[in-house]
């Protein structure tokens, strides 16, 4: 099945600006043809424009923050990479050799891919930080084309692709926490590519869809092991629900021999020992470990004494705990530098949260299986992330991994409410107009009377 085929017809009620197709002319297909490729030259310059545009901003945040010494202040996390990175570069170099405290980091599962990469990175380059971040930024700066694309693919939108891709490039927390040598932006590229190649796959069962996808999945595990799982389960399950390629014989067997084939390459590659190794039983105990530890280290740190170590009280905690993840820093509290610089941006995100649902809600009710595989990352994420987060500086961080997803979303509501405006202001019938008044009666001269007469 083509790709053509398998999107849905085009309505004068959806988002996209399209008309229904009919029969046209040899001249209007002509036309027709010009436009689309007048569109296509747009629509790559729109893309061109915004990589840039993307790379610019976050080289200067990043030479900003590095070169006056406030790396440490806003990602301690990047100093520790640096420090670890460059010692297994110095081993793999034969300049030295493995201690205790080396391998307790970088033998840690799940967790060590950021170390490899930093390392390999410093292999080539010698140990410069700030290069190694030019590099990353160059990579990153594909995530606001991804999301276009994504979009773009979902919504059959131009606006709804474009303001999403605007957002996700130019968003102050976006921008920050991409600009610095942190694996946040590794792990949403990296998802960003697994979604828009899923979403592809879905459409038509082909190899060039499916490496892609799953290469950018298994990589997502040494960076951040648990983002993997949901990922797997969200690819999985979005792929079994499709409703693309019909429910025939066939089709059901591509993808279940596609399935089949994903789990002997990840049972192949050792998965399931790892898996055994960090999902437990005391799984949420863990993550109390986790959070009462980051509530306690930062300043930040929120709600010290709550308790998730068990079912009950994680679901007890966790309407408070998705609101501090996705409105933190609130402006009424204060707080430090880190705080208050967020404010701005989170009084924008006020205002645009109720057109993220609107969003939402469209989309479920209208594209929910093509779309499942968004709803199935997001809200995992979302709920983990809400029990497992204890400080306002890590939440603010991390929820950029989900960030990306909502302004696609919110991009929708914003494009479904202003076509339904529109389409509601001609939906109220028009004022028949008023008689025009006769003119006024001028005196007329009775020389002229006369010779009208």
């Amino acid at each position: 099945m083509r790709a053509s085929q398998a999107m849905p017809q085009t309505s004068p009620t959806g988002l996209n600006s399209a008309a229904p197709l009919g029969p046209v002319s040899q001249a209007d297909r002509m036309a027709g043809e010009t436009t689309r490729r007048a569109k296509e030259q747009s629509e790559g310059l729109f893309l061109k424009h915004l990589y840039l545009g993307a790379v610019l901003v976050r080289v200067l945040v990043g030479a900003a923050v590095f070169f006056t010494g406030y790396l440490e202040f806003f990602a301690g996390d990047a100093v520790t990479y640096d420090y670890f990175g460059w010692e297994l570069a110095k081993i793999w170099s034969g300049e030295a050799q493995y201690t205790h405290w080396v391998l307790s980091r970088v033998q840690t599962m799940g967790h060590n891919g950021m170390f490899y990469w930093v390392a390999a990175g410093y292999m080539v380059l010698g140990r410069s930080p700030f290069l190694l971040t030019l590099v990353q930024i160059v990579v990153v700066s594909l995530i606001p084309v991804l999301v276009y694309k994504t979009a773009r693919l979902l919504f059959d939108s131009i606006p709804v692709a474009r303001y999403a891709a605007l957002m996700t490039a130019f968003f102050p927390s976006m921008i920050i926490w991409s600009s610095m040598l942190l694996k946040d932006s590794i792990v949403i590229f990296l998802f960003c590519v697994t979604v828009y190649f899923s979403l592809k796959l879905q459409m038509e069962n082909k190899i060039r869809h499916a490496v892609p996808a799953l290469t950018a999945m298994v990589l997502i595990f040494p960076i951040r092991g648990y983002v993997f799982y949901f990922s797997l389960l969200a690819v999985v399950a979005s792929y079994l629900m499709s409703r693309y390629g019909g429910v025939t014989v066939a089709a059901l067997s591509a993808r279940l021999g596609g399935l089949c084939l994903i789990g002997i390459l990840l049972f192949a590659m050792g998965f399931d020992d790892i898996a055994k190794q960090q999902v437990n039983a005391n799984l949420l105990e863990q993550v109390q470990i986790s959070r009462v530890d980051m509530a306690r280290r930062a300043d930040s740190g929120f709600d010290t004494g709550a308790n998730v170590s068990t079912l009950s009280g994680a679901v007890s905690f966790l309407p408070r705990g998705v609101m501090y993840l996705l409105f933190a820093p609130f402006p009424w509290e204060g707080g430090g530098l880190r705080k208050m610089l967020a404010v701005p941006e989170m009084l924008v995100w006020y205002a645009l949260f109720p057109f993220c649902v609107m969003g939402m809600l469209y989309t479920a009710r209208m594209l929910f299986r093509r779309a499942l595989i968004i709803f199935l990352f997001t809200v995992q994420l979302t709920l983990f992330y809400a029990i497992f987060q204890g400080n306002v500086g890590t939440a603010h961080r991390q929820r950029t991994q989900v960030f990306v997803f909502y302004f696609i979303f919110t991009s929708a509501g914003l494009v479904y409410s202003r076509r339904k405006a529109r389409l509601q202001m001609q939906a109220i019938p028009h004022q028949p107009a008023s008689p025009a008044l006769p003119d006024p009666v001028r005196p007329v001269s009775l020389g002229r009377l006369k010779s009208r007469l």
